[in-house]
């Protein structure tokens, strides 16, 4: 399974990625746009760095929120934390 990396940059996402021994280019993916969370289903993945300094992070939560199933606990943590960023 993919694992999506919301950086505030891509040195941020490089830097973590060397810290974390699993993390290759094959299991992550860098979330560069919110494009590249476009027509995937129930993604996974982290918040690192400053991705809370992203000029893209209404996009990125439309678009997390669309794919989650609505009914689950990862759908009740992105609104939740979306909530708390909006503020």
């Amino acid at each position: 399974m993919k694992k999506f990396i919301i950086a505030g940059n891509f040195d941020e996402y490089v830097q973590w990625r060397k810290k974390q021994a699993w993390a290759d280019a094959q299991n992550t993916v860098c979330v560069s746009s919110p494009a590249v969370l476009r027509g995937t289903a129930n993604p996974h993945g982290v918040f690192i760095g400053s991705w809370r300094n992203r000029d893209d992070l209404e996009d990125i939560f439309t678009l997390l929120l669309t794919s989650i199933d609505i009914a689950t606990y990862s759908y009740e943590t992105i609104n939740k934390l979306w909530e708390k960023v909006k503020k």
